[in-house]
């Protein structure tokens, strides 16, 4: 009797085994099904740009970030932190750096503060960089995005960032969203901070010498170079900054104060300190005609370069010429991130929108579209004229996620909904086999 109980149970358990596998595998398949029809939806939304794009900024943003805070000692906000307030020679303003030596001991911020601290000034840069995703939304795109939050994680071999900014993309009827984005800056922070808190540990055993002699050393065997400057009559408060020249052609520039009880030699040279960066607005650069076309940048700081996250065109870094030629340029819109950096690592960007549409006499034109209105719930029509065309076939495109165009006839007819309210523009395109021309204008739906 008891062998038979035995086997009952043990029957029982195998059925149990069975129903749980099942159930796991059951809930398992339609897992997979869900993932993969999200992929395939995915998949009909082209978000690889906008990602990519997105990723771009965060790791420039990180750079800059990088770049401000150590400029700063390692803040950005200077909350809680011991601070020199100076003025230049002539200037109103105060400026403020944190003491990283004060009363002969070390006040070197920890390293998870720095950390912290680019965090806020990286989220800032992100932001500026974004440019609220006009040139997507121009292409047709919807983009809801919600508030940047960003981690920063500090190695030995680089800085990585991972960025929570949740987006809603929409494109004609389907939706994508995405959330995690990741970015890299090939800048090392703390091999910097440990030979800065190495030699503040230096500067505690003796703290009535400003070791200068050891500054020399550790900028031979470490590669950087370094510049202080002393304030008021006594040369008590002096602030150093150390230049690390391997990151392109700027230096980058790790600066903070420190405090003596004794007046220095004040025959040192002076070290000049940064002035304040701008970039003026770049309109947009419209190219109706074909050749060579200049283009010229403007800002304002003190030994301002240039560069661009390109090579279709030449740019002179030091005055912000850009050179093109159209030939090199099928008749499109284009976008492209233009940055300005001073001598004292202070860097802006903003985006430079590059349209160009040359009739080369063999392509047909457009006839001018005039502001269109229409409304939700009601059929609208428009037939889009195409002028001096050769003969042969011509065809109409858009990549409008409001409505499809007759490939054939250029006729548009559809009807919007409420939600699509509000003033959107749309492009549309003629070509033949010769090349294209391309047109925006405003259609607002009421």
């Amino acid at each position: 009797m008891q062998k038979r109980g035995q086997l009952t149970i043990f029957i029982i358990i195998g059925i149990l085994l069975l129903v749980v596998t099942a159930g796991v595998y059951f809930a398992s398949s339609v897992m997979l099904k869900e993932k993969i029809a999200a992929e395939a939806e995915q998949v009909d939304v082209d978000t690889a740009p906008i990602k990519m794009f997105v990723e771009q900024c965060l790791s420039q943003a990180i750079d800059e970030g990088i770049f401000l805070v150590l400029s700063q000692g390692g803040y950005y906000d200077f909350v809680d932190a011991n601070l020199f307030r100076f003025a230049e020679e002539g200037e109103k303003e105060i400026l403020q750096i944190p003491y990283y030596f004060y009363g002969q001991k070390k006040n070197i911020p920890e390293l998870k503060i720095i950390e912290l601290e680019t965090e806020k000034a990286g989220e800032r840069f992100f932001t500026g960089c974004t440019e609220n995703f006009d040139f997507f939304i121009r292409q047709g795109y919807q983009i809801e995005a919600g508030k940047p939050s960003l981690d920063i994680t500090f190695n030995d071999k680089s800085t990585l960032g991972e960025l929570t900014f949740p987006l809603t993309i929409i494109k004609g009827e389907k939706t994508v969203q995405l959330e995690k984005f990741f970015g890299q800056s090939m800048i090392s922070v703390p091999d910097k901070y440990r030979l800065v808190s190495g030699y503040l540990d230096e500067q505690e055993k003796d703290p009535d010498y400003f070791l200068v002699g050891d500054l020399s050393a550790l900028a031979y065997d470490y590669n950087f170079s370094f510049g202080f400057d002393q304030y008021y009559e006594d040369g008590q408060d002096v602030i150093l900054s150390l230049g690390f020249e391997e990151y392109e052609e700027q230096p980058l520039i790790y600066s903070f104060a420190l405090n003596y009880d004794w007046v220095l030699n004040k025959s040192q040279e002076k070290i000049e300190f940064e002035p304040i960066l701008f970039l003026d607005k770049i309109p947009e650069w419209n190219i109706t005609s074909p050749g060579a076309h200049q283009y010229h940048l403007s800002a304002n700081g003190y030994g301002v370069n240039f560069s661009a996250d390109t090579n279709d065109f030449l740019l002179d870094p030091k005055i912000g010429r850009i050179t093109l030629e159209t030939k090199n340029f099928p008749n499109d819109e284009y976008w492209y991130l233009i940055t300005v950096t001073d001598i004292f690592n202070n860097s802006l960007s903003g985006p430079l929108y590059l349209n160009i549409n040359v009739d080369n006499e063999k392509v047909p034109q457009l006839a001018q579209i005039e502001k269109q209105t229409a409304a939700a719930g009601k059929e609208f029509y428009y037939k889009v004229q195409a002028i001096n065309p050769l003969p042969g076939p011509v065809l109409f495109t858009s990549k409008s996620y409001l409505f499809d165009i007759n490939k054939k006839t250029g006729e548009i007819s559809f009807t919007p909904s409420a939600g699509e309210r509000g003033v959107h523009t749309v492009r549309v395109d003629v070509e033949n086999e010769y090349g294209r021309m391309w047109e925006r204008f405003e259609l607002e739906i009421r």
